[in-house]
């Protein structure tokens, strides 16, 4: 029982913690493409802001440091200066090449993204008149590597959080399923009859109740068994005195049968075992008697027909 409530416990938390760190994974890459937008956008209207100020004043150097300060930022991929009819002014880094599927996807448009490059072209005006383009390239690179590192910290969250929770509530589990086993073992005990089993449970919790009136059911199961012992025995040995009694009734009677009146019946009681005794014993003892009379009087009938007989041969 204990296994499997702890697996169950285990498949929740482990549910639990693997919910919360894709959470915190989506929180984190949503937060880093949030922060890669606002700083592609930043960056782009930086280097257009600069640019155009260095082409209308005709300072190429300030161009080019402009262009060489975006290699300092992660995110940069490259950048390219078009004139006003295409025709690439400054490359930088000067390995930097636009491949041919993104200048035509460019066409019309200001953004576009193929692959883990994004792309994004301003036109650069000088007194409302077009003198040229701007292309940067970002990629994203980075952000996968921040989306990389934000999943190992939300894995790392969920199982700092995961570890902690587990081994706590299988604390808990085990402190309140250890006293269910303890109450089987006891209750085994009592199904084969030992009922010295006790309980020992000392808390104030529903384990602490389960433990007192367990115990006391067993005290009282003990008590009824003992009485009913007791009983058992008074019966016991009530039947073997009714027994002994009915046994030299009976051996008495035997006698008697046999004809010998010389035993006594020496049971005695008022229950009927006893009256029965009495009655016999008296019955015996008039027998007893009404024999020595008869045996008396015989004896004088045969004298006084001695004496007749006599008389009769003397008279003769």
């Amino acid at each position: 029982m204990l296994k499997k409530i702890l697996f169950i416990l285990f498949m929740s938390l482990l549910v639990t913690a693997i919910g919360v760190a894709g959470v915190l994974a989506l929180k984190q890459r949503d937060d880093a493409i949030q922060s890669f937008s606002e700083q592609q956008s930043t960056l782009v209207q930086f280097a257009i802001d600069n640019v155009e100020l260095g082409l209308s004043s005709g300072q190429m150097d300030s161009v080019k440091k402009t262009l060489q300060r975006l290699q300092s930022y992660s995110i940069f991929a490259g950048a390219v200066l078009y004139d006003d009819e295409m025709i690439p002014l400054l490359v930088m880094p000067e390995s930097f090449d636009v491949p041919s599927p993104v200048r035509e996807a460019m066409r019309g448009k200001d953004k576009v993204k193929i692959g883990k490059i994004a792309y994004e072209q301003g036109a650069l005006k000088a007194e409302g008149e077009v003198i040229g383009h701007l292309l940067i390239a970002f990629t994203m690179a980075p952000l996968d590597l921040s989306s990389r590192e934000g999943l190992q910290y939300a894995g790392l969250a969920g199982l700092a959080i995961f570890l902690p929770v587990l081994l706590f509530a299988a604390w808990r589990v085990r402190g309140m399923v250890q006293p269910l086993s303890e109450a089987v073992r006891v209750l085994e005990g009592v199904a084969e009859g030992d009922l010295t089993q006790r309980l020992d449970i000392n808390s104030r919790d529903e384990a602490g109740r389960i433990s007192i009136a367990l115990n006391k059911a067993i005290e009282e199961m003990r008590i009824a068994f003992e009485k009913v012992r007791r009983a058992a025995e008074r019966e016991k040995k009530d039947a073997e005195r009714l027994r002994s009694k009915v046994d030299q009734i009976l051996k008495v009677v035997d006698a008697a049968a046999e004809g010998d009146l010389t035993q006594e019946i020496t049971v005695r009681g008022d229950d009927a075992i006893g009256l029965l005794a009495e009655g016999l014993s008296r019955f015996f003892s008039d027998l007893r008697e009404n024999i020595r009379l008869i045996g008396g009087h015989s004896q004088a009938l045969a004298e006084a027909s001695e004496s007749l007989t006599q008389v009769s041969n003397e008279t003769v």
